[in-house]
């Protein structure tokens, strides 16, 4: 995933072109963002259910989203106190998708 998420080459080869671009404005808005609640409204920061409780995920181009797994103490229902995070896929959750 990391080496995926470094490399645009990658990002365009597995999701196209257009979610390539979004994907990779994302995460540099993650790597920027001092915690979730800093991200850009459009981005919809939320916590997942099921056999996806734990993470969160961020918005990109439909279908994808960015999951996120929270690194170290923080409480899920305050975005400011997460501020860590790792990166855990990239993927259409909705219909199970690449991860």
């Amino acid at each position: 995933m990391k080496r995926e998420c470094n490399s645009f080459g990658l990002l365009q080869k597995n999701y196209g072109q257009e979610n390539a671009k979004k994907i990779y404005q994302r995460i540099l808005e993650l790597q920027a963002a001092p915690s979730l609640i800093d991200l850009p409204l459009q981005s919809r920061p939320h916590p997942l259910s099921n056999n996806l409780d734990g993470l969160f995920a961020v918005d990109v181009k439909h279908p994808y989203r960015i999951l996120l797994k929270p690194d170290g103490d923080f409480d899920e229902n305050n975005y400011e106190s997460i501020t860590d995070i790792k990166i855990f896929g990239i993927k259409d959750y909705h219909k199970g998708g690449k991860s």
